[in-house]
């Protein structure tokens, strides 16, 4: 409940900025389309729990809903260690997310962005994403989680005018 206060706080103070930028709009429908800038950070959450609590059923039945309301379709990318876990939350594996296949190592000269074609595809999971849900996250190697993040700044670049280098 606490983050969804917080999502639709940003989402009603974004309503007033671009009520007041176009005035001569006042269609409820309309405005009920937009999302939540993805610039900044709304909230943080862990959720743990043992084995069979429910933590997959309340990514997949709750905050799913609930981020790709204020985000967007695209708003939200979900992933988990291996793929039985990231077929429960509709996501992909962080080495798929990353687009790092069986040729390419962890080592940070890897890492980097090679070719155009690269980064789009990068930009095409990382620009629109407002959320980030890992599920199973103590499974999955740090250097792993290294390569999701220097990866997911590498798609977000270009969207978020950051000078990343390739």
């Amino acid at each position: 409940a606490l983050n969804a206060l917080e999502m639709e706080r940003a989402w009603q103070a974004e309503r007033q900025r671009r009520g007041a930028l176009l005035p001569s709009e006042g269609d409820d429908v309309e405005m009920q389309q937009w999302t939540i800038p993805l610039s900044g950070r709304i909230c943080r959450m862990v959720i743990v729990g043992s084995g069979g609590c429910g933590k997959t059923r309340l990514v997949t039945v709750v905050l799913a809903p609930l981020f790709k309301r204020y985000f967007g379709l695209r708003g939200l990318v979900t992933t988990a260690f291996s793929n039985k876990a990231a077929r429960l939350v509709n996501g992909k594996t962080g080495h798929a997310l990353a687009k790092l296949r069986g040729t390419k190592s962890l080592a940070m000269q890897h890492l980097r962005i090679r070719s155009e074609k690269e980064s789009r595809a990068l930009a095409a999971v990382w620009a629109p994403a407002g959320a980030l849900v890992k599920d199973e996250f103590p499974q999955q190697s740090a250097s792993l989680e290294h390569a999701l993040a220097v990866r997911a700044m590498y798609g977000r670049c270009h969207a978020h005018g950051l000078a990343g280098d390739r």
